[in-house]
């Protein structure tokens, strides 16, 4: 073999993925999910240009503006971020990123994404204490919102006869502070979220599972 053809062969080959046309490149991203359009941006510049630029992945990538109206019966998709942290927030929300050790998840850019695909401007919470929780932003609801709406309501006082029905149940004292997380008594392992729904009204109805003791 020649010195030329040695020297060919030692030169890298383009990336066959850049030999595809742009609409087949779209196609085959088209199949992946959050996570994977998330990894797949560190494979090259060009691949992640394309996830961040083409519209096709807002929906899926939680970044989708808010529709003028959310119809009765829309499938709604629940952030991951908010099923990993729950509905038990506390503030500064923490996540599991190894086995033995957390970090604040508003130190990630998913924070700044919207809670719900489509986007919804208006989430009813029912979080088992008979007192809902409301959240509105004419700009669609965010994570970060959501989980500081989340952290504020355990730490606010219940209905007056809620916390009369604590007081009672382990026997406090009007001077004690009763706050949400009181209610919840021995049942308090949280269980994660039902599927959300649109209402009538055409917010988002987000319901937790029963919990466990």
């Amino acid at each position: 073999m020649s010195d030329t053809d040695d020297s060919a062969q030692a030169l890298p080959r383009p990336f066959a993925w850049d030999r595809l046309p742009e609409e087949l490149q779209l196609e085959v991203l088209s199949n992946l999910d959050y996570f994977e359009l998330k990894e797949a941006r560190a494979i090259s510049r060009h691949i992640k240009d394309l996830i961040e630029t083409d519209s096709s992945f807002d929906s899926r990538l939680f970044r989708q503006k808010p529709p003028m109206w959310l119809e009765t019966g829309t499938d709604i998709e629940v952030h991951p971020m908010i099923h990993e942290l729950g509905g038990m927030v506390t503030l500064p929300p923490l996540i599991w990123n190894c086995p033995d050790q957390t970090s604040n998840a508003f130190d990630y850019p998913a924070a700044d994404e919207f809670a719900t695909a489509p986007a919804c401007t208006y989430l009813f919470v029912e979080l088992g204490t008979g007192d809902p929780l409301y959240v509105r932003d004419p700009t669609g609801i965010t994570v970060r919102l959501l989980a500081t709406k989340l952290a504020d309501f355990w730490t606010t006082p219940p209905s007056w006869p809620h916390a009369q029905a604590v007081r009672q149940f382990y026997g406090y004292g009007q001077d004690v502070e009763i706050t949400k997380w009181h209610i919840l008594c021995d049942h308090n392992g949280w269980a994660g979220w039902r599927p959300a729904q649109v209402d009538e009204g055409g917010g988002v109805y987000l319901a937790a599972n029963r919990y466990d003791s």
